[in-house]
């Protein structure tokens, strides 16, 4: 499911999510028939980025929340290589601040589009990966 968690409205979508799917096998509707079309943007960042004093990590996620999406997550890269080619490493003593994040957000293109807008009028620097997705749901 690319339900991402995070949000406060999360528990109610959820809940949203199970009485759809309740609802359908009664109707004998099956899932893919109700997949919903969307897109699914990750933003690449440094977990040592700042925007306006604040993480880049926080002010991505709260901009996305403000901005009604979907929803947002974020993830610590635990091992890779960027632009400049230098790789980096997570390790259990890492005191590093420097570690590479992804942040995943799921919307329709257009609010995807004006999100982007917004990061880059906050000065938000990063590079960022577009891809169509599929919002479903198992079991």
């Amino acid at each position: 499911m690319l339900l991402l968690s995070g949000t406060p409205r999360a528990p109610e979508i959820r809940d949203g999510l199970y009485e759809l799917a309740a609802s359908q096998r009664r109707q004998g509707i099956t899932r893919e028939e109700n997949d919903v079309e969307t897109e699914l943007l990750v933003i690449f960042i440094n977990e040592s980025d700042r925007v306006h004093h604040h993480s880049a990590v926080d002010f991505i996620i709260r901009q996305a929340l403000d901005s009604g999406l979907a929803g947002a997550s974020a993830f610590r890269a635990i091992d890779g290589f960027g632009n400049h080619h230098r790789l980096h490493h997570q390790t259990l003593l890492s005191m590093t601040d420097d570690e590479g994040v992804a942040i995943c957000v799921s919307g329709t293109s257009d609010a995807l589009s004006q999100f982007l807008g917004a990061l880059t009028a906050a000065g938000v620097i990063a590079a960022t990966l577009r891809l169509p997705a599929t919002i479903g749901h198992i079991g």
